[in-house]
């Protein structure tokens, strides 16, 4: 494997990283918005 195409594969995976935990933080944020909705109604 070139070190050009390892370097690629390393930035894809930082990418999914970064773009998995924002939608764990999202929905995170978004169950505790519905709770405390269900809370306050």
């Amino acid at each position: 494997m070139p070190f050009g195409q390892l370097t690629v594969t390393f930035k894809n995976r930082i990418y999914f990283y970064k773009l998995k935990l924002k939608t764990r933080i999202n929905s995170l944020v978004l169950v505790k918005m519905l709770y405390f909705i269900i809370i306050t109604a």
